[in-house]
């Protein structure tokens, strides 16, 4: 029963997704100073943090800031969520304009935003860990920097 459910639910949305999911990318592709704005707001942030602790050797203090680089990630999904915020504002006044006519479903809608949201974190999470990481030299016995970044830049994608 809940394999035909599904399945039913899944030929429902299909169609629609597949339309809602082709507008959004196309949104995005033709506003290209939002794409340069993330990536700015990563490229600057990591170089802020980078060039801050330049050149940490391996002493127990060296070892405290790095740690405390580490949280700085912290602070990028906040900018991310800043800059993602009024796009999709603007998206969803289209969601909620062809909700009266019933046209799709919320979930499609927040699905494509999600989807196309993606394809920008392998881009930039690089960036920023190469730009972060570069100043401050390698982190002795650490190798979860690059997923760190990319954890933290998907989880303010999804606020």
């Amino acid at each position: 029963r809940l394999y035909c459910c599904t399945n039913s639910l899944l030929r429902r949305l299909r169609s629609p997704f597949q339309v809602v999911i082709s507008r959004t990318f196309l949104s995005f592709w033709r506003s290209p100073d939002y794409v340069f704005t993330r990536l700015f707001n990563h490229i600057s942030i990591a170089l802020v943090v980078g060039l801050t602790f330049l050149n940490l050797s391996a002493s127990s203090a060296s070892m405290q800031y790095r740690v405390f680089v580490c949280f700085f990630v912290t602070v990028l999904p906040a900018i991310v969520v800043s800059s993602i915020e009024p796009t999709y504002i603007l998206a969803r006044m289209t969601c909620v304009r062809e909700a009266s006519a019933k046209m799709y479903s919320p979930v499609v809608f927040a699905l494509s935003q999600l989807a196309a949201e993606t394809p920008y974190l392998p881009r930039h999470s690089p960036q920023y860990g190469g730009l972060r990481g570069l100043p401050t030299g390698p982190i002795p016995r650490a190798r979860c920097d690059a997923l760190q970044t990319v954890l933290s830049d998907a989880a303010g994608e999804r606020e």
